[in-house]
């Protein structure tokens, strides 16, 4: 291999982990630790995968060995980054309802706007889901990526729309639910205190 065709392969190697990692599935992995709060281990062996054929392009002679060790790291970088994206979309989908859900114990029903909103996407989740699930590559991580970003709005402007309610950590919240339990604890001993009577008759 002459020195040019070896400066082209390190300038193709340089340009993916740039392109695709640095630029690309960097963000979304850094939403996702944000998200999370953990370092995701399904990703983590998709950057490693990744830099293995970068490493084995790098000692390869001839250019369809390359080309292809090369294409193999950048279906690992991206399959990396429709991880964090489906991560991302439970995540804030999770957060969402939480929000949802301190909303309505302190406020009451949610407006008709925003609950056809939730709905419509859960709707696109569910069908986007589906379509990686199958494979089917057109669009899915374009169609991932504005899932997450209506999900942020949507939650930003209820918190805006509802300023006094938190997510569900929030005290009414949290008393809310000690409430429900206590009562169906109590249902629970008035059945069992009933069967015992019955069961002594």
């Amino acid at each position: 291999m002459g020195i040019e065709e070896q400066a082209g392969y390190d300038a193709a190697i340089i340009s993916c982990i740039i392109k695709e990692y640095y630029d690309d599935l960097l963000n979304w992995y850094g939403l996702t630790i944000s998200l999370t709060e953990k370092h995701v281990e399904q990703v983590n062996n998709e950057i490693r995968n990744a830099l293995t054929h970068l490493s084995r392009a790098s000692f390869m002679e001839d250019a369809d060995s390359f080309n292809g060790e090369l294409s193999k790291a950048k279906g690992h970088f991206e399959r990396g980054k429709k991880d964090c994206l489906k991560l991302c979309i439970l995540e804030l989908h999770e957060r969402l309802r939480s929000t949802i859900k301190g909303i309505e114990i302190r406020e009451g029903a949610l407006k008709s706007e925003y609950r056809k909103r939730l709905v419509n996407l859960e709707k696109l989740r569910k069908e986007a889901f589906i379509k990686e699930s199958k494979n089917d590559g057109t669009g899915t991580i374009e169609h991932l990526e504005k899932i997450i970003i209506d999900l942020m709005e949507l939650e930003e402007q209820l918190l805006e729309a509802y300023p006094t309610a938190n997510p569900i950590t929030n005290w009414y919240a949290i008393r809310h639910r000690v409430f429900h339990s206590l009562g169906q604890i109590a249902l629970g001993l008035i059945v069992a205190g009933i069967i015992w009577v019955i069961s002594n008759i």
